[in-house]
């Protein structure tokens, strides 16, 4: 990805949350007017829902394995198994409001709560850092033994 050099993990995270609300945002509100019952409005936004999920989910990755290099087996296990497992469950919440509802509107506000909890997850369990790097922080991390040599 061209982004991933220049910007940091968190900011890659935060642009695709915010993508990502917005998507669902513009599906509730398409879908409020009705605008949603022609695929190709639906399926549009739902694009843009997903490419901004993309942005998340392969940054958060990223960062979940970098953080400790000997435990990234075990962190790519777990993460493996609650993307399944949560996706799987939210699919079959997701099929049941598609199935049992004349409108696209419970969908699309369901789709629109789960970006609020994604982001809200961000907000307030991800803890903020405001490190900035400079040549002392460069030259002690080098001089640090980290046991992976």
């Amino acid at each position: 990805m061209r982004f991933a050099p220049r910007h940091s993990l968190e900011k890659l995270i935060w642009l695709g949350l915010a993508l990502q609300l917005a998507g669902s945002s513009l599906n509730l509100l398409w879908s409020c007017n009705g605008f949603n019952q022609a695929p190709s409005w639906l399926f549009g936004t739902q694009m843009t829902v997903m490419f901004a999920n993309a942005f998340v989910m392969s940054n958060s990755a990223a960062g979940a394995i970098s953080v400790r290099p000997d435990a990234a087996g075990t962190a790519s296990g777990a993460m493996g198994f609650l993307q399944m497992g949560i996706g799987s469950l939210v699919s079959q919440f997701g099929a049941y409001l598609g199935g049992h509802f004349s409108t696209t509107l419970p969908l699309t506000a369901a789709i629109f709560v789960l970006s609020l909890l994604c982001a809200s997850t961000m907000i307030f369990l991800v803890p903020r850092r405001e490190v900035v790097v400079s040549e002392e922080l460069i030259e002690q991390a080098e001089e640090e033994e980290s046991g992976m040599l």
